[in-house]
């Protein structure tokens, strides 16, 4: 059975809802999924076999084989190994994301064989910091930020936990996590915690899902986002594309889009999010944070609790009996309006109406009088409204005593006083008369009954918050939160999502309109990867079913796409030029058998990424000269016959600076930092703080990934910015001085030699060393800034 997964680019999110629709039909569908059948990225995975290289040439492993093979048939031989500090220093940016010291070099580099290249290789794949490096670059797929985007006013826009999720990538790829686990962990934690292996710490993972942009609250949005994050960072598919209409271009109907929708519809975040093990805490911390947080949460709840209560006030009682007589005729948005200018409830008052059609249909005792004279004093008939009341008082006995006691006491004289002495009757029971108890019962439970106006629990309450009510909870809510965010002694907690109790399905939303209803469709997978025989979910909502379709051996798309993503950030240019969009647009790679044999050996051995990662750096392919070498012929290096010149990332430019200057901090974990600002940090740069509305500009600058969607990867821009930031910032002019002091302290007499072993892990040539023995001591900080903005300290060779 063949399976099939998502295209795309992240402009959807707002394309889809502006632009016209041009989806295929349902004969368009067809033809497309006929030509899936053949399409390169949805074969099956098979096991291929490596070709033969040409004799002449070197193969450490079957990369080359394939590489060597290909390159033959064009006439193209590959370029010479690089030499070996240069390996050294590739590996380390590769691998952890930092440069190698000058004394690591010299180590490594010492006696240089294959064998030496293995142990380097084994020793950083090792590092604590591995796991930082690519796991920065997985959050990128993640769309990870601290926070929320755009807020309804008053609302604390951070994530107080988003870190958590960042945290978990990080260990979860330093313990070589299983990719198929890693993914399924991040779609359905919660969903397996009986499995015997799923620890407390593992619900951090459903941050995958939850740290994306809340578009104010706009469930729909979200909800494709998350659609989104899933299908393009899993399945190189675009299946937000079909959100309007059937896809254009791959066989992926908008009913597809649906069933997925079906499963996060049914999902919601608990308010209380489950507590993750505390480390390294401080105990007077964790104490202070406790007292503060009791104080601002009872605050909090008190607010919502005293709202609660005065729904049964009487003078609140009678606010709400008086406007349902007033707002007879009046349409939702006029009656909404009116109530908002009372300070009423607007849902509290739709109860009050259900309840009141429902008590005079079952013809109740306690509210009689009511049905009997309200509209006749809402019409000004006071005479007639006093008259009705009078023969029901002596005509029926279907009265409730209490009622009755209290209108009969003064038949009021206008709808004002009538609403009045109802509402102190049914908030006040404390008459003397015969039976009370069962009359004060029956009157008790008109305002208390589950189904009344006021019988919700008081944790339902904030959903009936008028603007005004909701604004001022969402004040003390935002003190919580920042409290939370901010204080050392908080608890890190999970992200977590949860299936609701009764799951139920999707309807179509024609044109992406969800007042348009079309169909109603299963939560299932996709057609294109399952087939027309296709099961719907059945467990829940299906997240663990759909995160076991996704991680399945034979899906043939999970492996090849994040195949294709180490691929890329190893070389610089992935396989498939279209990190996120396998679809059936996307031309067969050039080196399509390599791809498939990387797919392969990923399954086949158990969904390593550090075995990958190993094949890959332990190739001839990956060894190779970044020198000038068959440019002419294949300038594009589609035939992977020299390496690619490379920039560093924003991160690991700014951590190399940090860490050649002596001022890197590489405590693993925590609460975000700020990157810029008078006390930037000296953390690694994946601990910096993200704002996903307003990204810090030097990020901007060097091309950091938009935190608000989905990015398959980064652009890549050569500005005057850039260079502006090495001759300008505050940042690298303290870095320079930095390495100036640490130059001088380590040999006042040869500074400039150990600037450049700081700087390049080198020393300088005899050129390089007589212009800068050429400035005086106090040029030496220029010195140092010049070598920290050169190219052979930014790039990768």
């Amino acid at each position: 059975m063949m399976k099939v997964f998502r295209h795309g680019q992240l402009l959807l999110l707002t394309l889809s809802l502006t632009l016209p629709c041009f989806g295929a039909g349902l004969g368009e569908q067809d033809q497309l999924l006929r030509r899936a059948k053949t399409h390169w990225a949805f074969r099956p995975i098979g096991t291929p076999t490596p070709p033969v290289a040409p004799a002449s040439a070197t193969a450490h492993n079957a990369i080359d084989e394939y590489v060597l093979a290909l390159a033959a048939t064009k006439n193209l031989a590959p370029s010479s190994a690089a030499e070996p500090a240069i390996l050294v220093r590739r590996l380390y940016f590769d691998l952890i994301g930092l440069p190698p010291s000058y004394e690591e070099v010299v180590s490594w580099t010492r006696d240089w064989s294959q064998a030496k290249h293995h142990e380097l290789i084994e020793h950083l794949l090792a590092s604590k910091h591995h796991g930082e490096h690519w796991g920065r670059l997985w959050l990128d797929v993640a769309r990870y930020a601290d926070t929320k985007g755009y807020v309804p006013g008053g609302e604390e826009k951070r994530y107080p936990f988003a870190y958590t999720y960042r945290d978990w990538v990080v260990k979860a790829l330093n313990d070589d996590m299983p990719y198929d686990r890693f993914l399924k962990l991040q779609l359905a934690a919660d969903r397996m915690q009986n499995d015997g292996i799923t620890s407390t710490n593992d619900l951090a993972a459903l941050g995958f899902l939850t740290v994306g942009a809340r578009f104010t609250g706009k469930t729909d949005l979200i909800n494709d986002d998350r659609i989104d994050v899933v299908t393009r960072g899993t399945q190189g598919l675009t299946v937000t594309c079909a959100r309007c209409h059937d896809h254009p271009y791959d066989p992926v109907p908008t009913a597809d889009y649906y069933s997925l929708y079906g499963i996060f519809m049914n999902t919601r975040e608990p308010k209380n999010l489950p507590p993750l093990p505390r480390v390294n805490s401080n105990s007077k911390d964790v104490a202070a944070f406790e007292r503060e947080f009791a104080k601002l949460q009872g605050t909090a709840d008190k607010f919502v609790q005293q709202k609660h209560d005065e729904l049964r006030k009487p003078e609140v009682i009678a606010k709400y009996l008086k406007f349902i007589i007033d707002s007879r005729g009046l349409n939702r948005s006029d009656a909404l309006s009116q109530a908002g200018k009372q300070d009423l409830h607007f849902r509290v008052y739709q109860r009050w109406q259900l309840g009141l059609r429902a008590a005079k249909r079952s013809n109740l005792a306690q509210l009689t009088p009511w049905h009997a004279a309200a509209g006749l004093y809402g019409d000004n008939k006071i005479k007639e409204a006093q008259a009705a009341l009078t023969k029901l008082f002596n005509s029926s006995t279907n009265v409730n005593p209490l009622v009755k006691a209290a209108l009969q006491k003064k038949l009021p004289a206008n709808l004002t006083e009538f609403c009045d002495v109802y509402a102190k009757t049914l908030a006040a029971t404390d008459s003397n008369i015969a039976h009370k108890e069962k009359a004060k019962e029956d009157l008790r439970q008109v305002l208390r009954n589950p189904a009344g106006p006021t019988g919700f629990p008081v944790e339902q309450m904030t959903g009936y918050f008028n603007r005004g009510s909701r604004e001022a909870h969402r004040k003390l809510v935002a003190k919580v939160d920042r409290l939370i965010v901010t204080h050392a002694g908080s608890p890190p907690r999970a992200m977590i999502l949860e299936n609701v109790s009764k799951p139920r399905d999707s309807y179509v939303h024609k044109r992406g309109n969800a007042r348009l209803r079309g169909d109603k469709v299963p939560r299932q997978f996709l057609t294109l990867l399952e087939g027309a025989d296709r099961q719907p979910f059945t467990s829940g909502a299906g997240r663990l079913e759909l995160a076991e379709k996704i991680a399945d051996d034979d899906n043939p798309l999970t492996a090849r796409v994040i195949v294709n993503r180490v691929w890329m950030h190893h070389f610089g240019k992935p396989l498939v030029s279209t990190p996120s969009d396998f679809g059936l647009q996307t031309p067969t790679p050039v080196q399509i058998g390599l791809l498939d044999y990387l797919t392969s050996y990923l399954i086949k051995h158990k969904w390593s990424l550090k075995k990958l990662h190993r094949l890959i750096v332990q190739s001839a392919t990956y060894q190779q000269s970044s020198a000038e070498h068959n440019w002419e012929k294949d300038p594009e290096n589609l035939y992977l016959t020299r390496a690619e010149r490379r920039r560093l990332s924003f991160e690991q430019t700014r951590d190399a600076i940090l860490a050649v200057s002596g001022k890197l901090d590489r405590t693993i974990g925590g609460r975000p930092v700020q990157l810029e600002g008078r006390a930037p940090t000296a953390r690694r740069a994946i601990y910096g703080f993200i704002d996903r509305y307003d990204v810090a500009p030097t990020l901007r600058t060097f091309d950091f990934a938009d935190p608000n969607l989905h990015a398959p990867k980064r652009p890549e821009t050569t500005v005057p910015q850039q260079a502006l930031f090495f001759m300008n910032s505050p940042f690298v002019d303290s870095a320079a001085r930095a390495l100036n002091q640490r130059a001088v302290q380590l040999g006042k007499d040869e500074v400039v030699i150990h600037m450049y072993r700081l700087v390049y892990a080198r020393d300088p040539n005899p050129d390089e060393l007589k212009l800068a023995r050429s400035q005086k001591p106090h040029g030496w900080v220029e010195i140092a800034q010049a070598l920290l903005a050169s190219n052979e300290f930014n790039f990768i060779d």
